[in-house]
């Protein structure tokens, strides 16, 4: 038998038992969601977690953030991101 994703693995009840190992005073996330935010719907944001990692979704919305937030303000000239499937080519103009 074939194995494609990690995501094959997950499901609710793994999800909810990494959540509750994790610090609930530790910093908030790239999207600005704390524990207590977070646990505050948690039935409903692991379903949507699971079904974004499922699909390939997930790791888009965290690079983009990432990319916006840490990358961009470090350049000079202008910057995109182009995503495609699982892959990215960030494409940078110099000026001087």
């Amino acid at each position: 038998m074939g194995f494609t994703s990690l995501a094959y693995l997950l499901d609710i009840d793994w999800l909810e038992a990494a959540f509750h190992r994790t610090r609930k005073d530790g910093a908030p996330g790239v999207d600005g969601q704390t524990w207590f935010g977070y646990e505050k719907d948690l039935e409903a944001n692991l379903r949507s977690l699971l079904d974004r990692a499922k699909s390939g979704t997930f790791l888009h919305y965290v690079l983009d953030v990432w990319f916006r937030q840490e990358v961009q303000p470090r350049l000079r000239g202008r910057a995109h991101l182009i995503r495609y499937a699982d892959d990215c080519a960030p494409e940078m103009a110099c000026t001087r």
